[in-house]
């Protein structure tokens, strides 16, 4: 909780350092009260107030809140927001910060809740905070709205939850569900199936998807990319310990609509992903694609294997996208990107274009980077199950489309003229995000056995 409260306190005083005239002292506030969270969760002394029947400081909290805090401070440090808003924007993305910590530790569903929502709302906002783009305030708005209904789904289910056991705390319901087996109410698995639903739109999961192409494409970069990385790391956590502990003595009930829903991201993410023209869009259906992949490792979870392969796929997916966002972040302002803002980036730096097509690769689970090992952990563990075959054939089938589109970008860096008005120029702080990121993918994908050895120890 040392953490949060960091972050909460850093976020009050960046909002008051828009009255200082120093350009960029908000930005800078922000990375010292991120390095300062960092450095807390390693301290064995916590905030002294426990609250363990809502939060739980527990291994797998930590390294999660490590992964969240380590990717805002090099997402916030190659920002480059107006600096007449910044203050405002940073601290709003350092509140967010504090709902997904919330998430990642939780142990009643009260915690969950309030965790989604400290999380969502500052992002409602974030997403509009280009006031001068219009597709930036629709993004806004429809993300607004349809988080909105998604909230409501989810406090109607906790309500149907709470109406069966009189309990919130999940440990407790576990235990009564140990001795009732499935034998529960029907509206038990109503409010189930709501906040599965909830939270599949949080991840973008097919047909709860239609918000995250134009939120995406709308939103500043960089809140894309926020979005794209602490809204997933966040939610696939929560769904690991509904999943394993909370739903997972009533996996029979809910599992095949979770294929479906599973097999339908693929399919989606997939052939729209081929058709898109703008590079925020396709990370759009990318992401859709990912967490589909992500779910089919909680399902691998409930059905007896360790948990360690949706660690370890988090963990590479985070450290992609940042690479990704942050080069797309870093191109002169334009109105709107396309796939021509990515001609000739190898012209422009040689190692801002390595940096991308790696981080592509990984992404596109090609050997030698990360997203390789997190992809083949998934997808073997679901050959070794013969009633989850369907979904290792449409696992391997988007991962092949996938590379088709991952490509065409690369295709644009190296092999095309850069525009005459294009523009790149790699900062310092960008130069030393792709050399850590780089590093963090290649050590993934070359010693992927001591990272897993690593990660099991924390369940």
């Amino acid at each position: 909780m040392l953490a949060v409260l960091i972050l909460f306190l850093t976020g009050i005083l960046v909002m008051f350092s828009s009255f200082y005239e120093k350009r960029d002292i908000s930005k800078w506030i922000s990375l010292g009260g991120l390095l300062t969270a960092l450095g807390s969760i390693f301290l064995k002394f916590q905030f002294s107030l426990k609250f363990g029947a809502f939060f739980v400081w527990a291994p797998l909290t930590i390294f999660m809140t490590f992964l969240i805090l380590f990717s805002a401070f090099f997402l916030i440090l190659n920002s480059n927001f107006n600096s007449n808003k910044s203050s405002s924007i940073y601290s709003l993305m350092l509140f967010s910060l504090c709902g997904a910590i919330l998430m990642v530790g939780m142990t009643s569903l009260v915690t969950l809740f309030l965790g989604i929502e400290i999380l969502s709302i500052p992002l409602y906002v974030l997403a509009a905070s280009n006031k001068d783009n219009r597709f930036s305030l629709e993004a806004g708005l429809k993300y607004f709205i349809l988080g909105s209904f998604s909230s409501a789904f989810l406090l109607f289910g906790i309500a149907l939850i709470y109406g069966t056991f009189g309990e919130f705390t999940i440990d407790r319901i576990v235990e009564i569900q140990q001795t009732s087996g499935i034998l529960m109410p029907h509206y038990f698995h109503i409010g189930v199936l709501f906040i599965v639903v909830a939270l599949f739109f949080k991840m973008a999961l097919a047909p709860f998807h239609f918000w995250s192409p134009d939120v995406y494409e709308g939103s500043p970069t960089i809140i894309t990319g926020f979005m794209s990385i602490i809204v997933k790391i966040a939610t696939t956590i929560a769904l690991l310990y509904l999943m394993v502990g909370f739903f997972g003595y009533q996996s029979k009930v809910w599992m095949p609509y979770t294929m479906i829903v599973i097999c339908i991201s693929l399919i989606v993410s997939s052939i729209l992903g081929l058709v898109q023209k703008n590079p925020k869009r396709l990370m759009a259906y990318s992401s859709i694609s990912h967490a589909s992949f992500l779910v089919l490792g909680l399902m691998i979870a409930v059905l007896g294997q360790n948990a360690a392969a949706v660690t370890f796929y988090l963990l590479a997916y985070s450290v992609a996208s940042i690479l990704v966002f942050v080069i797309l972040n870093n191109f002169s302002e334009q109105e709107e990107l396309s796939f021509d803002t990515l001609n000739g980036l190898y012209r422009h730096s040689k190692l801002s274009a390595l940096g991308f097509t790696f981080a592509i690769l990984s992404m596109a689970g090609i050997p030698l980077t990360g997203g390789f090992i997190a992809k083949w952990n998934v997808v073997s563990k679901l050959l070794l199950l013969p009633d989850y075959k369907i979904s290792f054939i449409f696992a391997l089938m988007a991962s092949a489309v996938g590379i088709a589109y991952y490509l065409k970008m690369i295709n644009r860096v190296f092999l095309f003229e850069p525009s005459p008005e294009s523009e790149f120029k790699a900062s310092s702080s960008l130069q030393i995000t792709i050399i850590v990121c780089i590093v963090c993918l290649l050590a993934l994908g070359l010693f992927p056995s001591e990272i897993l050895l690593v990660i099991q120890g924390l369940f």
